[in-house]
């Protein structure tokens, strides 16, 4: 099979927002649609905000990807967030995940990225290990969130 990762497009939007939707009902979350598609917009339309990547198998939309960009006092610049990383579960373990970090790292580096972070979640073992791999280390810290908004 022939798989491809490319940047997202706003011709995309709808797609994303699906894959969006798949992934946060295999994680138990709710999704706002309107609010999703607005976000992947505004990340699409700014890249000083980071980028998004859609994956294709034969031209079938399989997974995306997510970075955005910080600035850190605590790394001397910027640091970047893996926002989303989902691959449909029919295409994961053939390296996509594997193909599309290295991607990342990529493009973090030529964006001059001091440090890149991901949320995982506590019981996600394939994820955390794909991670490790990529070198992601848990740095016995809490990550704490006050919503200001309503979740996607």
């Amino acid at each position: 099979m022939k798989n491809r990762i490319r940047s997202a497009e706003k011709k995309d939007l709808d797609i994303l927002v699906d894959l969006m939707g798949e992934f946060y009902n295999e994680s138990g979350f709710k999704l706002d649609k309107t609010r999703s598609r607005d976000a992947f917009k505004h990340l699409i339309s700014n890249s000083s905000l980071g980028n998004v990547w859609l994956f294709e198998e034969e031209d079938t939309p399989v997974g995306y990807m997510v970075l955005t960009l910080c600035f850190s006092m605590e790394y001397g610049g910027k640091d970047a967030f893996l926002d989303d990383l989902f691959i449909k579960n029919k295409y994961r373990g053939a390296g996509l995940g594997k193909k599309a970090l290295k991607m990342f790292f990529e493009t973090c580096k030529k964006l001059d990225v001091c440090a890149v972070h991901v949320e995982v979640g506590r019981s996600n073992i394939e994820a955390k290990g794909l991670y490790k791999r990529f070198g992601f280390k848990d740095n016995d810290r809490l990550l704490l969130t006050s919503r200001l908004k309503d979740p996607l």
